[in-house]
């Protein structure tokens, strides 16, 4: 009996031990961090299916590759490619909406503290940057792309 309650505490102890850690895991406004993993290793696919385009190229330049075999090897490797951009859009399409509230946050905290003194409207995007920001958090655009109307912080 002793051995029964000594072991209901331990599993009522690893419950609410827990608990927060699962439950903040579900309402985090982060991106999942799966997501944001996974949209790294398809970059990386991608940059290597590009890599691979461009060494058949050489190849067929060099005549270690016949025309036929380029011709079919490099419609695979085009395909390839155009796949793992497409996945990578969707999984820019699903972190955005996040992404996007994070960084209106920080500008929201940067504004009140008085670190960011004006912002500006991205005009590849539409959304706020600091005026000072070499490029959009967002779109990435650099400062030469902005040419939105300057509103001051109060």
């Amino acid at each position: 009996m002793p051995y029964l309650l000594g072991l209901l505490l331990a599993l009522a102890v690893a419950a609410l031990i827990a608990w927060p850690l699962l439950r903040a895991r579900r309402s985090s406004p982060l991106p999942r961090r799966g997501a944001l993993d996974a949209l790294k290793e398809v970059q990386h696919q991608r940059a290597q299916a590009y890599d691979d385009i461009r060494i058949l190229g050489l190849d067929r330049e060099l005549g270690h590759v016949t025309a036929e075999r380029f011709a079919e090897t490099y419609e695979a490797h085009r395909l390839r490619a155009a796949l793992l951009l497409r996945q990578e859009e969707d999984l820019r399409a699903e972190l955005s909406p996040r992404m996007n509230k994070i960084e209106d946050d920080v500008l929201a905290v940067r504004l009140a503290s008085g670190s960011v003194l004006s912002t500006t409207e991205c005009e590849d995007c539409g959304g706020l940057r600091d005026t000072d920001a070499p490029f959009c958090p967002r779109c990435e655009t650099d400062s030469l792309g902005f040419a939105g109307e300057t509103t001051e912080a109060e």
